[in-house]
């Protein structure tokens, strides 16, 4: 799945809870994924000063977007972000920390870094990631590619519209029955 629909799913799952809570979640839900923009910044800024000291290089995005993906840095952090055993110390230590299980902003990180891993576990076939790292690095490919035609990407990607988009109109109509509730509520309190 990529960043956005992460984003998006962490906010709508847990969108009842306190707002510095679902920001946690949502920020630990695209973490995992950081690293690929911030290393494509760091590659595009490193183009730029290699093409302002002389290089012929010519510049091709394709070449950038792939050559992030081989990068060492980048390797081990998709390896580390997307692991279930990194993921499981980073659990332990919150539990020890808050003496048992309370939803707060921190642990609100920790379940959307989990959520995060879990959704790509499933979705990510020839991209899979070792999510025993660093204790195996056997890659167990997931059922579906979100993006690959080869493993029903196409079929995942119009069922994901589809539902994402129903999902956004829920959204809405959810909103709009809201602040009509609030607004009936403060007429009938000038009403009293």
């Amino acid at each position: 799945m990529n960043t956005l629909h992460h984003a998006f799913w962490s906010y709508f799952f847990f969108r009842k809870k306190q707002r510095k809570t679902v920001k946690s979640i949502v920020i630990g839900g695209i973490a995992p994924d950081i690293i690929y923009y911030v290393m494509f910044l760091y590659l595009i800024t490193e183009y730029g000063i290699q093409k302002l000291l002389g290089s012929e290089q010519a510049f091709s995005l394709h070449f950038i977007v792939h050559g992030l993906f081989d990068h060492p840095v980048v390797d081990v952090l998709r390896k580390l972000g997307h692991s279930i055993v990194i993921w499981l110390i980073a659990f332990i230590i919150l539990m020890i920390l808050h003496k048992g299980f309370k939803l707060t902003p921190l642990s609100g990180f920790v379940w959307g870094w989990f959520l995060h891993v879990f959704v790509d576990f499933f979705t990510h076939v020839s991209d899979a990631v070792p999510i025993f790292y660093p204790i195996s690095d056997k890659v167990i490919p997931g059922i579906v590619s979100y993006w690959h035609p080869d493993y029903y990407g196409y079929e995942f990607g119009i069922s994901h519209s589809i539902v994402l988009v129903s999902t956004i109109i829920y959204l809405v109509i959810e909103r709009r029955k809201s602040k009509k509730a609030k607004k009936l509520m403060k007429e009938k309190k000038f009403d009293m």
